[in-house]
């Protein structure tokens, strides 16, 4: 079976309650979108992990605003745990 992924531009933490709204099968948040990607936190997710990818994205990968690598890395852990 195909799956439907919509990628979703966070601009604002409340672009994330969209998620539902969406009619896909999964959903990617873009949170290199986000003035401050920092502000995001893993709670914001909780009731849609099983329909979220979450990405940010370096600029050379297409990616609107770069961030520390270390906090990257911090939240896809912390994502992941």
């Amino acid at each position: 079976m195909v799956k439907l992924v919509v990628a979703l531009p966070v601009r604002s933490l409340e672009d994330i309650k969209l998620v539902p709204t969406l009619g896909s099968d999964v959903v990617e948040l873009r949170l290199d979108y986000l003035e401050r990607p920092e502000d995001f936190d893993p709670s914001l997710i909780e009731g849609v992990k099983d329909r979220v990818i979450v990405t940010v994205r370096d600029p050379s990968e297409g990616g609107v605003k770069g961030v520390d690598e270390e906090w990257k890395a911090s939240l896809y852990k912390k994502l992941h745990d």
